[in-house]
């Protein structure tokens, strides 16, 4: 073994040329399978760093009105804690953005979570310093002000200062006592964000105004359920108690938990967060494909060569058989080449998906929240590339191998080593390209298709205008500014504002589309509403700023858009949205109308109509929504909107230094232009935008390797006729002869790849049909182009080794023979 591992290195030095085609090839295929495995490792694969994380499992449920997964009220989390057999422990937590700091030092805008007691318990994590919250402790209302630091803010902001316990910092504008920071590697249960903190269930109402109601009200649907799976238990048995207990809190409370039902998954299928976890395994599937198709293009590629190579090399085999070795040893030295190249094609096969890592780090969501990066690379990444490489070495190596020392030894002696070569004698070259044109084909349709739907949502019809506009958002609430004072400061601000050099219009709203945190609330008409059971439908809602339609460019259809004089003085009024009025008014006037906010709620009058638009998704269909004045509706926290006349991003750094001269403790977040925010939001491009480049650079991947197997068999054959090219252009056949003969040879197998080709683009059209947005079941507005791309891409690679064929001097030709 070690005398023919030497061989075959000593064999590829002296065919560097070849070796590094091989290798890149090979790397290009198994990185871009690498790459996506570790996203699939983080996503689905690598457990929280925690104690027993295969037996956690996400609590959460699901609505008519918003289809995505959100969570429960704590009092609803006290019933399933108190029912549950199923779990040994069951934890609430919520996610929510806080000002913290300290003694000198300026607040800053961050994320922490608030927690049921038992959080650290059911995490099975100890204190990297001081104490964890203890089981019990800080549930009920009035809890003792203590947090636990999560250890990378602990690190940055306090420099591991151990010090720290027992101290004083302010969260929210209020005192707590640090009692321990959390260990290393624990950033909290939320396997996508880098919490800063934990603060104990009881202390809501010390961070934001209502919290001790917050905790109370069934409908305040905030708290994350995670659950630890008792021994014996199953997630079957979990998800049938959870729905029991779900009926009956449903039967008790109709109108909070008006068509939820439970959601009980694995806690590594809610990653990265259970608002989009459904969408993620179907793009995984289509990206897994695309990538194996990949694979096998690549590994095609360098069965043909190697076959090539060894038809080439068939009379060193010949002679080394004639010397005594056997089939199998002929066959062994092969394949060691082989898995030496592969090997080597594994290697940089990694570097290249370190780069594809780094690339596809940047498409990072908009918005304030802490990403947790902290998921990098295990040994399964690695084990998976030497599986991988080890795969395709034999898979392009085996097969080869066996074909060339296929010979009858007499026979190959009396007649010469090249009696068997030749493009004919080989059909199963001309099938392996075949099969790389195909697969080709279907890639870069894949590739256009995600294309197609990235431009045709970039240019849908949002319902508003996103240009020349920049926004910024503060919290006003955190920073324990009551209602009247935030009023003041926010008219004030306005005013500031819209007196900037560069700036048309200002305004605010509490909720942006497409980001996270929209609001659903219950209306009714006091007359019967199709649809309804009870008189009341949902629908979402935000308040919003005097100018805001103008400012937006959001249209109205008829009537009028809010105002200054719609203050807390005046009549409570609203502007609906188109939905909204053919639901509560069909075939009616809705100006001048009224419908109720909220069951007992205040009845407001309908001011306006509004275009529909998109509010919380790029694909969703038209929804039910309405706009209140933020005046009778002040609420934070709260986002300003600027409409510029030139570049918007300019005047960020002027509205900063505004709210800087008005507020120095003030932490501003969310600083971004419309456009950047909805390129970047995971609920607007982002997704799209990433799996767009992804496929785009799958898809020339398999385009370029296609090419390259294509080439290397079109030269191949014309090296292996140059004795026939020869005494036919010596018997007077001119270049464009060769040229047509030897082109027509690789066109036709091209054009049979191509048409088997679009017959599975079509069928994976039509499957994609259903998941991608504005896609045709037969989209031959893509899969034309990619025909044409591939038709002239193999005439260019059929091309250049004919015309190399047609320089053949028949003399030379003729005399070498």
């Amino acid at each position: 073994m070690k005398h023919d591992l030497r061989q075959a290195l000593r064999s590829l030095r002296r065919q560097p040329g070849f070796s590094a085609v091989v290798v890149l090839t090979l790397a290009l295929g198994i990185g871009v399978n690498t790459s996506l495995f570790s996203l699939v490792d983080a996503l689905f694969l690598q457990p929280l760093p925690i104690e027993g994380a295969a037996d956690l499992v996400m609590v959460m449920q699901r609505g008519d009105l918003i289809n995505v997964p959100y969570g429960h009220s704590y009092a609803d989390y006290l019933d399933f804690r108190e029912a549950t057999r199923t779990f040994s422990s069951l934890a609430a937590f919520m996610p929510t953005p806080a000002h913290l700091g300290a003694a000198g030092q300026t607040p800053e805008r961050t994320w922490i979570e608030i927690v049921s007691p038992n959080y650290f318990e059911l995490a099975r994590v100890k204190p990297g310093l001081g104490r964890l919250l203890r089981s019990g402790e800080g549930e009920a209302k009035g809890a003792a002000p203590v947090i636990v630091l999560g250890h990378r803010y602990w690190q940055r902001r306090f420099g591991g200062d151990p010090s720290i316990v027992g101290r004083l910092v302010t969260l929210n504008g209020r005192g707590f006592t640090v009692v321990g920071v959390a260990p290393a590697d624990f950033t909290g249960l939320s396997w996508s964000m880098a919490v800063s903190g934990f603060v104990p269930s009881g202390t809501t109402g010390l961070l934001m105004d209502g919290g001790d109601s917050f905790l109370t009200s069934r409908g305040a649907h905030a708290f994350r359920m995670m659950g630890r799976l008792a021994p014996g238990k199953t997630l079957a048995d979990a998800r049938a108690e959870m729905d029991l207990v779900a009926r009956r809190l449903q039967a008790s409370w109709p109108s909070e938990h008006k068509g939820s039902r439970v959601l009980v998954t694995a806690e590594n299928r809610s990653r990265p967060d259970p608002s989009i976890a459904d969408f993620l395994p179907v793009f995984v599937a289509i990206f897994s494909a695309m990538v194996a198709l990949v694979l096998f293009i690549a590994c095609a590629n360098v069965a043909n060569l190697m076959l090539a190579r060894a038809v080439v090399r068939q009379k060193a085999l010949v002679i080394r058989s004639a010397l005594g070795a056997g089939r199998a040893r002929l066959v062994r030295l092969q394949v060691i080449e082989s898995l030496v190249l592969a090997a080597l094609g594994g290697v940089v096969g990694l570097v290249f998906a370190r780069v594809a890592g780094q690339a596809l780090a940047r498409f990072t969501p908009s918005g304030d929240i802490p990403v947790n990066t902290e998921h990098g690379w295990d040994w399964r990444i690695y084990a998976f590339a030497l599986v991988v490489s080890a795969t395709a070495g034999l898979a392009a190596g085996l097969w080869p191998a066996l074909e060339a020392s296929r010979f009858d030894l007499a026979r190959t002696l009396k007649e010469g080593a090249g009696a068997r070569a030749g493009f004919s004698r080989h059909p199963v070259l001309n099938l392996l390209v075949v099969g790389q044109v195909t697969l080709s084909v279907v890639v870069l349709a894949c590739a256009g298709l995600f294309w197609h739907s990235l431009r045709r949502m970039q240019a849908m019809a949002l319902g508003f205008r996103p240009d020349h506009v920049v926004m910024m958002s503060l919290d006003l609430g955190l920073q324990q500014y009551g209602d009247d004072r935030g009023r003041r400061f926010l008219d004030l601000l306005l005013e500031r504002a819209a007196a900037l050099p560069g700036v048309r219009s200002a305004t605010l709203t509490q909720q942006v589309p497409f980001d996270y945190g929209i609001q659903i609330s219950e209306v009714a008409t006091g007359a019967e509403i199709a649809g309804s059971k009870d008189g009341y439908v949902s629908s979402a809602f935000t308040t919003v700023g005097a100018g805001f339609f103008t400012t937006t460019g959001t249209p109205l259809a008829r009537g009028r858009e809010l105002e200054a004089r719609d203050d807390e003085h005046a009549a409570r009024v609203a502007v609906v949205n188109e939905t909204m009025a053919r639901t509560l008014w069909p075939g009616g006037d809705p100006l001048g109308k009224r419908f109720r906010f909220g069951r007992g709620g205040d009845w407001v009058e309908v001011v306006g109509v509004a275009g529909d638009g998109k509010y919380m998704m790029m694909a969703e269909a038209p929804r039910s929504y309405f706009y209140l004045p933020l005046a009778q509706n002040y609420r934070s926290p709260i986002t300003l909107m600027v409409r510029s006349t030139g570049d918007p991003a300019a005047l960020a750094r002027p509205l900063q230094e505004l709210l800087r001269q008005m507020d120095p403790d003030l932490p501003v977040f969310n600083v971004r232009t419309m456009e950047r925010h909805i390129r970047n939001s995971v609920f607007g491009l982002m997704p799209l935008r990433m799996a767009a480049a992804m496929a785009g650079a799958e898809g020339l991947l398999g385009l370029l390797l296609a090419v390259m197997g294509l080439y290397a068999v079109v030269s191949y054959a014309a090296s292996q006729r140059v004795h026939e090219i020869g005494v036919r252009m010596a018997l007077g056949a001119r270049r464009s002869d060769v040229l047509r003969l030897v082109v027509r040879k690789g066109m036709r197998l091209a054009v049979v790849g191509v048409v088997a080709g679009l017959l599975l683009a079509a069928a994976v059209g039509f499957a994609l049909s259903h998941v991608l947005y504005g896609v045709e079941p037969f989209a031959a507005g893509v899969l034309a182009p990619v025909t044409a791309l591939l038709v002239m891409v193999a005439a260019l690679a059929c091309y250049l080794p004919a015309r190399r064929a047609t320089r053949v001097d028949p003399v030379i030709a003729l005399r070498c023979e």
